[in-house]
């Protein structure tokens, strides 16, 4: 499957407003990428253009709010690398900071 240049601005655009990433650390050992929605359609969009996992969770129900189910997409190892490097020019300079620190200790 070919991504165009619009999907890696649609993405970047997401990434930007509601995505994460870490580099490595002493309990992960590799780059991670992560997106949680309440709807299932963008996490599982992400996955069908890059790759990665994505997991349903829920929230129990408590007496201040109700249960809530979540969708996350995970996306590590060189697969998030290359997803970063790839919507980098898409953003802003305060996410192209996070991810220029968390690629430092690429390997």
């Amino acid at each position: 499957m070919s991504i165009s240049v619009r999907d890696i601005a649609w993405a970047a655009g997401i990434y930007e407003g509601e995505g994460s990433c870490s580099g490595p650390t002493r309990h992960c050992r590799t780059h991670v990428v992560a997106l949680t929605q309440k709807g299932e359609w963008l996490p599982r969009e992400l996955q069908s253009l890059f790759g990665g996992c994505v997991y349903a969770y829920e929230y129990a129900a408590t007496s201040e709010r109700p249960a809530r189910k979540y969708h996350y997409w995970k996306l590590t190892g060189p697969r998030a690398r290359g997803f970063l490097m790839t919507i980098f020019a898409f953003l802003s300079p305060r996410r192209r900071s996070q991810i220029t620190k968390a690629l430092q200790g690429a390997r």
